[in-house]
């Protein structure tokens, strides 16, 4: 059931050698976490030594050609990944922004940039949310409002839902760490190191019944599953079970 499960740092994950990219599908629910789940992950970090543990997520891997880009199918954990997605995207205006780069930043802050989209597709974003209430667009268009991404129309409206408040409160909170800093490009490089080393556990699974199987037991420390997703969960993986008739 389990093809494999590894404990792999932040930088490992979004390796910018690596053309992984991270698809939500369509049928998880949109984006819920909010101040309370954003500043919990921050604090945690913040307070934590190096290798800080933060979880794990899910992934369905049904790849065959080793030479496309690798898709993995994101169906735990996307909550989780969204938001350190967003909060690298914060660090990396604020760097981005900082005087007087040094060529050592300068390369820290290209490999940042293309921890958010791949190396060889500048513009292929490597976390791909779900499209519900604008999520997949809004995400995108923060990473367009920093330069990582470009021509993306920004959805009417954007500033008023999760993504971008999430955006602007890690903005917000980065800055207050760094106000009294005699050096905020090192304090920033720190706070970098930490998210970077933080840790999740990757368990990949070959079909949509076996994550299934695994996502009501593993799905912690965000909101809580409803009934609908549960009974959607139960569905899903006996969907998965079902042969494909077109084949």
């Amino acid at each position: 059931m389990i093809k494999s499960v590894y404990n792999y740092p932040v930088s490992t994950l979004l390796d910018i050698e690596s053309d992984v990219i991270y698809v939500i599908p369509r049928y998880q629910r949109e984006y819920t976490w909010s101040r309370i789940q954003w500043d919990a992950l921050l604090d945690d970090l913040l307070d934590n030594e190096l290798h800080y543990f933060l979880g794990s997520i899910i992934c369905i891997n049904q790849s065959q050609d080793s030479l496309a880009i690798r898709e993995l199918e994101l169906v735990d954990g996307q909550q989780r990944m969204t938001t350190i997605s967003i909060l690298l995207a914060a660090i990396y205006d604020i760097f981005n922004k900082q005087p007087n780069l040094v060529m050592e930043q300068k390369i820290e802050l290209y490999n940042l940039k293309h921890k958010l989209a791949l190396k060889k597709m500048p513009n292929q974003p490597r976390l791909v949310p779900q499209v519900q209430n604008n999520n997949q667009q809004d995400y995108f268009s923060v990473l367009d409002s920093i330069g990582i991404l470009q021509d993306i129309e920004m959805a009417a409206h954007a500033g008023n839902r999760r993504v971008f408040k999430a955006y602007r409160h890690f903005h917000s909170r980065i800055n207050q760490y760094l106000e009294h800093s005699d050096n905020p490009i090192i304090k920033l490089q720190e706070l970098l190191e930490k998210v970077n080393t933080a840790t999740l556990v990757k368990i990949e699974v070959a079909s949509t019944s076996d994550a299934y199987t695994l996502f009501e037991s593993l799905n912690n420390r965000g909101v809580p599953l409803t009934a609908i997703d549960l009974i959607k969960n139960k569905l899903l993986a006996v969907l998965g079970r079902v042969p494909n008739l077109e084949k």
